[in-house]
């Protein structure tokens, strides 16, 4: 009972001036900024991630773009050289 009789015989301006209070206020303030600079770096993060996978989506768009045109280019001189081939062998059977 002794201990509780010690602490309600300080007032609230005293609490507040004892060095103890002090460090504690600034511990926690601390560890609050430390809180919002972690969270907030996790958000900066997190945007520069879903800005490389915008950009990514774009890149992969235009890369499959540019492989259907090649696939396309191919197929055209393969059929040319098979039309070609063809008409060679035709006038061979005309002889």
């Amino acid at each position: 009972m002794a201990d509780f009789n010690t602490v309600n015989r300080y007032t609230l301006k005293e609490w507040v001036r004892h060095p103890t209070t002090i460090i504690l206020i600034v511990a926690v303030n601390v560890i609050w900024v430390l809180i919002f600079v972690i969270t907030d770096s996790a958000k900066d993060s997190n945007k520069d991630c879903l800005e490389q996978v915008a950009y990514l989506r774009e890149r992969v768009e235009k890369l499959e773009k540019q492989v259907d045109d090649y696939t396309k280019a191919v197929m055209y001189k393969d059929a040319q050289i098979k039309n070609r081939d063809v008409i060679i062998d035709s006038l061979r059977y005309e002889k």
